[in-house]
């Protein structure tokens, strides 16, 4: 399933997203440590713009942070120069590739590749939380059992092992917000495209209206959105990215999700939306209408 992700990267088929974000999400549910095959897409998608703006000689900021980290991210997640099964699995994606290169879908493969990005950073933070849970039922089970033996235990040796358990499921707790907050996207594979995101937003904020395809638009400041939404670190460096783009002349359905996704940031991270929302819906909602 994974190839067909890659074989139509740069498709103008719009049905691929929805086929993306499935297959993205079957990786996450099927899989116990989805970070190898996500790695895998991430890269060959990026190999395959990498060599494409080769070729075209574009702009300098298209390139995710440094062109010679791509391969080798530093990170407790996606830690891998490549999966052990690459070399098999290149091989079968060689042969099912039929596709010709066209230079001209250059944005659909863009939109696409920060379609792929974003969705995976929050399926990461998913992935995180339903981990959580698993230790905290852990913990649970733990406290009943002691209850339920606690005839044949002193007082001493249940609060021995209620307290060591509990200790232990906290620091592993603990380890796991310090992951998603510190590394998932800025310690990371994915944390190498927030200066590509970065820039084609001040692109558009700057230029004061749409410089580019809606799609690629969309796809960028979406991927941003969710960046955020994992990170509350970078939502509150990055916010005011949101609220700027509200005040630029852009498609109407990125301004659309851009709304969204903010009120999504004032359920998750209230103490850091909360300087903005005194003149949230005086302002900035009335710019919904594109003049």
């Amino acid at each position: 399933m994974l190839i067909l992700i890659i074989k139509w990267h740069g498709t103008d088929n719009t049905e691929w997203y929805c086929a993306a974000e499935q297959i993205i999400n079957m990786i996450f549910t099927l899989k116990a440590n989805p970070e190898a095959l996500i790695q895998y897409l991430i890269l060959n998608c990026t190999k395959f713009l990498v060599d494409e703006k080769k070729g075209k000689g574009s702009q300098k900021h298209l390139t995710p942070g440094k062109e010679d980290s791509l391969g080798y991210p530093n990170s407790p997640i996606m830690s891998q120069a490549s999966p052990t099964y690459s070399k098999g699995f290149d091989e079968e994606l060689e042969k099912s590739i039929t596709m010709d290169k066209n230079e001209d879908n250059f944005e659909d493969k863009l939109a696409q590749l920060l379609f792929i990005v974003g969705h995976s950073a929050v399926r990461f933070l998913i992935h995180f939380d339903n981990i959580e849970n698993y230790f905290k039922r852990l913990k649970n089970e733990a406290e009943t059992k002691a209850q339920a033996g606690k005839k044949n235990m002193t007082e001493e040796e249940l609060d021995k092992i209620s307290g060591g358990m509990e200790a232990d499921i906290e620091r592993k707790i603990e380890q796991l917000h310090k992951i998603s907050e510190k590394f998932v996207i800025q310690k990371n594979l994915l944390g190498q495209y927030v200066p590509l995101m970065k820039n084609l937003v001040m692109e558009i904020i700057h230029k004061k209206a749409s410089v580019r395809n809606p799609i690629v638009e969309r796809a960028c400041i979406l991927a941003l959105c969710k960046f955020m939404t994992v990170s509350s670190d970078f939502c509150e460096k990055n916010l005011n990215l949101l609220f700027a783009l509200l005040k630029c002349k852009i498609d109407p359905i990125t301004k659309t999700n851009v709304i969204i996704s903010i009120g999504d940031l004032i359920h998750r991270f209230p103490n850091i939306t909360e300087p903005y929302t005194s003149n949230l819906y005086q302002k900035y909602f009335f710019c919904l209408t594109v003049k």
